[in-house]
């Protein structure tokens, strides 16, 4: 009975530990992406949203997600890929490769191509939150003592709580 209850808890305690870290690092990169500056100059990326002119290299179909590479003009054709959402299918497949769009680059990653967020911008990150770590907390207080019931249905001594 001990081990189902500790193994519960700590798995519990290990998965609401776990969201609230999401929550944390998935606010942290929404928050410097939203707060980022455009690039003054191609000369100088770090820190900043590059936009510019990229020149579609390859699209890419593995799976159900479209990618496609792109090579940014004003970067010396600085090779990068950009992760589409598969709700996007129909914009990547109006794209042609080696057709010039929009595009634009945060810390390395393409976040927008031709106005369409990939999977790589922050935006479209799952909402998070204390909410789903309470959720987490609460179905394992009700895991636990269910647990805890079945394991002893009419103890001497009330342990369950």
């Amino acid at each position: 009975m001990f081990t189902a209850l500790g193994a519960a808890f700590v798995m519990g305690l290990a998965l609401t530990s776990y969201t609230g870290y999401i929550a944390y690092d998935y606010s942290s990169r929404r928050a410097a992406y939203d707060t980022a500056n455009p690039c003054a100059s191609a000369a100088s990326i770090t820190n900043c949203k590059y936009q510019g002119d990229a020149r579609i290299v390859h699209k890419l179909l593995p799976g159900a997600d479209p990618r496609v590479e792109l090579a940014f003009v004003d970067l010396d054709g600085a090779d990068v890929t950009a992760h589409l959402d598969r709700s996007h299918r129909a914009p990547w497949d109006g794209w042609q490769e080696g057709s010039v769009v929009q595009a634009e680059l945060w810390q390395g990653m393409v976040t927008i191509v031709a106005g369409v967020p990939t999977l790589d911008n922050p935006g479209t990150l799952p909402e998070s939150g204390p909410g789903p770590a309470f959720i987490f907390g609460t179905r394992n207080a009700r895991v636990r003592r269910i647990l805890c019931l079945v394991s002893d249905p009419e103890p001497a001594v009330q342990t369950c709580s």
